[in-house]
């Protein structure tokens, strides 16, 4: 499609489908262009850097959990 001048625009939160589709990412967050960087620059830590805004450390942050009576 790049050969013949056409483009589309293909939205996903499945970061690692980017990649296959397409030569550059654009990242959006409350309706405004964040980036828009060459796909081969774009790993998913920094997608999701701009995504959110900030580095995330811990996407599931561990919980201390002490078990319950046994049934």
């Amino acid at each position: 499609m790049r050969e013949g001048g056409i483009s589309i625009i293909y939205i996903s939160h499945r970061l690692s489908e980017v990649p296959l589709v397409g030569q550059r990412v654009t990242v959006l967050r409350d309706g405004k262009r964040i980036a828009t960087l060459p796909v081969n620059e774009a790993d998913q830590d920094t997608i999701i850097r701009m995504m959110v805004g900030r580095e995330l450390k811990e996407q599931f942050p561990k919980e201390e959990t002490s078990p319950g009576k046994p049934i």
